[in-house]
């Protein structure tokens, strides 16, 4: 689906419609909670999109079902055709201040964790620049259980970044592409055992 005005496109996973009513399940298989569907922005824009694409959907019910991250019944958040305008300006002020130059980039483990830009992005780039230069070993012990916490969450989107990194770079190289200081080697070689007494 896109927004009416080709702003912004998404999908939700199921989408059922009966007699003017939708519903929108999205299903999550991460073991990290994500926001409560009354206050979820991806949920937000689904309906706003809902509203933009069926014809005569005047209520549009959104899920987020988590099985691995919680066992509680799926909560529901309900749009009516009254809250399409607060939607559009909502999503049109978030859109415009993201396009705006010079808009202030905020990285973070929450907000990069799914994001396929990690690599290419200078502020992630700059935040795992910042954060591994922490002698960990030494703070450690001064850390609170909150900063450990977010510790923890920064080492995730380390790897991820690292693993985003690095394949862009072995894509580079099988391109044809020079990285100083780095080659490819010529990989794991198989053999077939034909006599295993030998």
């Amino acid at each position: 689906w896109w927004a009416a005005d080709g702003s912004f496109s998404g999908q939700g996973d199921v989408v059922y419609v009966h007699e003017g009513c939708a519903l929108i399940v999205d299903y999550k298989f991460g073991r990290v909670p994500v926001p409560a569907a009354a206050s979820n922005m991806q949920l937000a824009a689904l309906a706003k999109l809902a509203f933009d694409n069926l014809a005569g959907v005047k209520v549009v019910f959104c899920a987020i079902l988590q099985p691995f991250a919680s066992r509680q019944e799926p909560r529901v958040v309900r749009y009516q055709l009254a809250d399409v305008p607060q939607l559009r300006r909502y999503f049109g002020n978030l859109l415009a201040e993201a396009a705006r130059p010079g808009a202030r980039l905020v990285p973070g483990e929450e907000q990069c964790r799914y994001c396929r830009a990690r690599a290419a992005c200078p502020a992630c780039s700059e935040l795992m620049v910042r954060e591994t230069q922490a002698d960990v070993a030494a703070l450690w012990a001064d850390w609170s259980p909150e900063k450990k916490a977010e510790a923890v969450r920064l080492a995730g989107l380390a790897k991820k970044w690292a693993e985003a990194v690095e394949r862009k770079a072995k894509a580079d190289l099988k391109d044809g592409l020079s990285i100083p200081g780095f080659s490819l080697g010529a990989g794991k070689s198989m053999f077939k055992v034909t006599d295993t007494q030998g």
